[in-house]
């Protein structure tokens, strides 16, 4: 969804195996192919991009995980497969996203063959996930910058501090590069992270996919308008007063009496949040067979997701719906994350342009 609204971008295929997720691509993407396991696709059969985005598995590199490294065989060596499409597609830009855990849990990569390769015996001193995807990245003739974002940056009311990548291909002709270059001038406001997302429902809305997701520049195309329900008008009754449901929503607002919640020190922070995305928190408790638990469409608005995004999709039970969104990427925490990378790569060509002209502009003589 952020490379999309960020770049101006279509899908025009993903690779996702796990049933939920695909389920939800398929709700969205009726018309755009699956190619299903990344580690079974003959890249070199598949339709070229320009843009190739990739979310590699991140348990074993998440402090919340087994901590036991990117290698070859584990989950997330997946990225392996990542680094093979990429060489094979030879995308203009790489987009790369995992959680934080990729700058201190070690990799196993080409880099460090021993344990002593790196000049230093201590054990430690091995080189970390997010350097074997850099490392990766350059041999495959990629320019990269990456950073960390928490979610609460764009606003949201939590933290989920993820790391961002943007790699842009080296060698790529010139025109391409000015082409992409041309972001900032393509809508006022383009770039903004706050403003509201789609409705879920229809064909062609925005989506991710959780292994990878190629997309392809649509030139000539007014940028997509991200627009969905609106914020508040001026003037409108403010949100602690309203009650009953939320339109279109099977779950009352957290306002309505009846749901009984009370935010206590999060309300600057649920308010900040509804005004953002533009639609009320729906009440984050529910009724299950074992007592009152957290809903999946509080949690799907605390992701900054579309209404309905997952918990409309048919199929999913609420187990696989946490699963789904707990998987998932704060759209607005990725578009900031984009932007800002985007403008060092802005800053650099506009930087080598410059020093170009003042040779230039040198007295011969001198």
């Amino acid at each position: 969804m952020a490379v999309q609204h960020v770049f101006n971008a279509r899908t025009v295929w993903h690779c996702e195996n796990a049933a939920a997720p695909a389920a939800v691509l398929a709700h969205h993407f009726p018309d755009v192919p699956n190619l299903g396991n990344l580690k079974a696709v003959d890249f070199t059969g598949v339709e070229g991009v320009d843009i190739l985005a990739a979310g590699f598995p991140c348990q074993d590199v998440s402090i919340a995980g087994p901590r036991d490294g990117m290698r070859e065989g584990n989950r997330s060596g997946l990225w392996r497969d990542v680094a093979r499409a990429i060489e094979i597609l030879q995308p203009t830009w790489v987009v790369i996203e995992n959680v934080r855990g990729l700058l201190s849990q070690r990799a196993h990569g080409v880099l460090e063959p021993c344990t002593r390769c790196v000049g230093h015996e201590r054990p430690q001193d091995r080189l970390r996930a997010l350097g074997a995807v850099l490392g990766d990245l350059a041999l495959l003739g990629f320019d990269a910058e990456w950073l960390c974002l928490r979610a609460s940056d764009a606003g949201a009311p939590h933290r989920r501090d993820r790391t961002f990548i943007l790699a842009r291909r080296a060698f790529a002709e010139d025109s391409d590069l000015e082409h992409w270059l041309q972001w900032r001038d393509s809508a006022p406001g383009q770039a903004q992270a706050r403003r509201p997302w789609p409705d879920a429902g229809g064909r062609g809305g925005v989506g991710a996919a959780a292994d990878s997701v190629s997309l392809e520049s649509e030139r000539g195309r007014a940028p997509g308008e991200l627009g969905g329900a609106a914020s508040a008008e001026s003037g409108e009754e403010d949100q602690r007063k309203r009650s009953g449901t939320s339109p279109g929503c099977g779950c009352p607002d957290a306002d309505d009496p009846g749901c009984g919640i009370v935010w206590g020190r999060y309300e600057q922070a649920i308010r900040r949040w509804e005004e953002l995305i533009g639609r009320p928190a729906p009440c984050p408790i529910g009724w299950v067979k074992t007592g009152r638990r957290i809903t999946p469409e509080f949690v799907e608005w605390m992701m900054g997701l579309p209404q309905h995004w997952v918990t409309g999709v048919p199929g999913i039970s609420r187990t696989r719906q946490f699963t789904v969104l707990g998987n998932g990427v704060v759209p607005q925490q990725a578009v900031m994350a984009l932007t800002i990378l985007r403008e060092r790569f802005s800053n650099e060509e506009l930087c080598a342009e410059e020093a170009v002209q003042l040779l230039l502009d040198l007295d011969p003589v001198r």
